[in-house]
């Protein structure tokens, strides 16, 4: 995963998203949220990896944005299935202020 796509003024939300779908479809899940300022990214059962962002949480609230989008749910929280390769993702995301955090897991009946 290329997290250089989050770093700077010329950021690729649309890029680094599609990137976390194609991890959960390797992996099985993919999570992202706030922790102390910093975006956290939790993938299957590893260890979390915490990114030091500038606007960590803005950056958050376009990848949900783009989850929102592509799942044609409310860009506010919602959930849907997005296919990656004939394969259904499980997407849920809340996106409000207070709470900004996603999901995206490999559909076990696909």
């Amino acid at each position: 995963m290329t997290s250089s796509k989050l770093y700077g003024r010329q950021i690729d939300i649309v890029g680094f998203v599609d990137e976390l779908l194609l991890f959960a479809l390797q992996s099985g899940e993919v999570g992202a949220q706030l922790v102390n300022d910093r975006l956290q990214l939790t993938i299957a059962d590893e260890s979390p990896i915490d990114l030091e962002l500038d606007a960590a949480s803005s950056k958050l609230r376009m990848m949900c944005a783009r989850l929102g989008v592509l799942t044609k749910s409310d860009p506010y929280g919602g959930s849907g299935i997005i296919l990656v390769d004939q394969t259904a993702l499980l997407v849920s995301f809340q996106n409000t202020l207070s709470d900004v955090r996603l999901m995206i897991e490999k559909s076990n009946s696909a």
